[in-house]
């Protein structure tokens, strides 16, 4: 008994190291361009074009923001725009973030921990806005202006961690 056991405890590790590989940065795909990659890249996320909030170049790290309606409300994706050997690929390190549910409760202000496809570690600010902001505090310290998009009143920001 004790060794079925131990065969079914090692066939489940070992599908879900397999499953766990196979779904990291080895199975990635690769484009000729950037738009191709973020085209392709929103396909695969079941999003449209134009549910991209914006673009953040940072530290030679290119970021995409999107909104995506799901099932309670409203959430943000935030993805990077990998670059290797001339070719491009649409990469997500983090989970999307649910800004809004269907009560219309709001996040104040959300932040989190992105890495880039170069280990880059960052950390990502966003919210949702309904008036004028003015700034927001980083966890160094500092007071920013986020970018806002005033059509969805969503802000996002992002820094290098220190």
């Amino acid at each position: 008994m004790k060794t079925k056991t131990l065969w079914v405890t090692l066939g489940i590790l070992l599908l879900t190291g397999c499953s766990l590989f196979t779904n990291g940065k080895e199975n990635l795909t690769w484009h000729d361009t950037s738009n191709d990659a973020i085209h392709k890249g929103a396909k695969e996320e079941g999003i449209t074009v134009d549910e991209i909030i914006g673009r953040t170049e940072i530290a030679g790290d290119v970021f995409i923001f999107y909104e995506k309606k799901v099932s309670d409300g409203d959430a943000v994706g935030v993805v990077n725009i990998g670059k290797k050997n001339g070719k491009y690929t649409w990469y997500r390190s983090s989970n999307e973030i649910q800004i809004k549910n269907k009560k219309n409760n709001t996040s104040p202000s959300v932040h989190f921990k992105v890495e880039s496809l170069t280990k880059q570690k960052y950390t990502v600010y966003l919210g949702r806005v309904k008036s004028n902001l003015h700034g927001i505090d980083t966890v160094n310290g500092n007071r920013v202006a986020p970018t806002i998009d005033k059509k969805r009143q969503i802000y996002y920001f992002m820094e290098p961690m220190q």
